[in-house]
């Protein structure tokens, strides 16, 4: 999944009335934008005099031979079937009415050059972008309660709206044939697909590495397996004992990476760090809600995706719980 910047003057289209009634948009995908994809993320950057960011939006479909969508009338003036190209499909799924992201606060942060036409987002400025999100998500309206207010076409149900659903989940379940699927986030069963139909959560299919071994049986002395954990001083050391439990990580560290920074990767990008006398999870708020239920979480930064961390008691109880969460979800992955 990559993030692009797409540049948007008011003065040719209603933007806004069109997300609220057509809900899903056709956007011509020009040469620039060519190398966008099924699933990126779009920032939508305002013109002059606006200059800012002002919406976010999911790609559904890309790289269409023609305009299938009539939205002639949110032209200005009304026109229709006149543009010839490639087109996308957008859908808006957040609008942004906090500061920091105009042009300004967007240069201080990553951005190299003025928007003039389709850019991908670099790696800082997505960092700035996500923590906006964060602010921005503590604000945003419910969709059923406030229509004309909140634009977003994919509703999420969880209560407090911390599931980010650009963050690809695995399903709870697909049939044996394959067709149906059930999301993790809302319950909702739909046909296979690249989003759910009901919360819009992006799903994430067989491309997926398991965090657990496949030839495993999860049957784990933890009690040993803490007293092991105890004698690592090396995070090659401690990858050894997780690999020897039944778990595998995603990254590969070498005999000289000290104990200062004990941690084990999963597959999904969260990390245990392994301390003198306590454990830190590091997650993503969706993993918070959906998994971690017993623990309070708080924020941080420790990359665009791992922005939650809770920590607990160094015991057996606790490393248990943790890794039964992780246990559980891989045994879900296909």
């Amino acid at each position: 999944m990559k993030e692009w910047i797409l540049p948007f003057n008011s003065k040719y289209y209603r933007l806004e009335d069109a997300f609220k009634e057509l809900k899903i948009i056709d956007w011509a995908q020009t040469q620039p934008a060519s190398n966008i994809s099924e699933g990126d993320v779009v920032y939508i950057y305002l013109s002059a005099p606006d200059s800012r960011i002002a919406y976010k939006g999911a790609v559904l479909k890309a790289n269409k031979m023609e305009n299938t969508i009539d939205d002639s009338m949110y032209h200005i003036p009304p026109t229709y079937g006149l543009a010839k190209g490639r087109f996308m499909e957008l859908a808006l799924f957040r609008v942004y009415e906090i500061d920091g992201l105009d042009l300004e606060s967007l240069q201080e942060n990553g951005l190299t050059y003025r928007v003039q036409g389709p850019m991908a987002v670099n790696d800082e400025l997505a960092n700035y972008l996500h923590t906006k999100d964060i602010i921005q998500r503590n604000s945003d309206c419910i969709i059923d309660e406030t229509p004309d207010v909140c634009l977003n076409p994919f509703p999420i149900v969880v209560d407090d709206g911390e599931v980010d659903i650009q963050i690809p989940m695995s399903p709870e379940y697909i049939s044996e044939d394959g067709k149906k699927v059930k999301c993790r986030v809302c319950g909702s069963e739909f046909m296979k697909a690249p989003r759910c139909t009901t919360c819009g959560q992006k799903i994430k299919y067989s491309n997926v590495k398991s965090n657990l071994k496949s030839d495993t049986v999860v049957s784990i002395d933890y009690e040993q397996m803490l007293k092991d954990i105890n004698m690592c001083e090396t995070k090659k050391e401690l990858m050894d004992i997780f690999n020897k439990y039944g778990f595998r990580s995603v990254t590969k560290p070498t005999d000289t990476q000290n104990s200062g920074d004990l941690y084990f990767q999963f597959s999904d990008g969260s990390r245990l760090h392994c301390q003198k006398t306590q454990f830190t999870v590091y997650t993503c708020p969706t993993w918070t809600k959906l998994y971690f239920d017993r623990y309070t979480f708080k924020e941080c930064k420790d990359g665009s995706y791992r922005t939650r961390k809770a920590s607990v008691p160094k015991t057996v109880e606790e490393l248990k719980y943790i890794l039964s969460v992780f246990v559980k979800d891989s045994q879900n992955l296909l």
